[in-house]
């Protein structure tokens, strides 16, 4: 599963394919600083899937599609 945003763009892609993709107004921003939580952190401490991640990765720009299709090439 791969996310990215910027440029007016959110998309979402699955095994190297996209399956959804939206445009936004204004700029996308996260301040410095923002925790990035992965998987689950809800109050009261519920507890998240019980699985793994793994080639988890974070750039600092939006990937084009043809990039999001090469991270997935190998994988299984």
């Amino acid at each position: 599963v791969t996310a990215t945003w910027g440029q007016a763009l959110t998309s979402m892609y699955v095994d190297g394919q996209l399956v959804s993709s939206q445009t936004y107004q204004g700029e996308f921003q996260i301040p410095a600083g923002t925790p990035m939580y992965i998987g689950s952190d809800y109050a009261g401490g519920m507890a998240g899937a019980q699985s793994s991640l793994s080639n988890f990765q974070v750039y600092n720009r939006p990937l084009a599609q043809d990039e999001v299709g090469g991270l997935t090439a190998g994988c299984q």
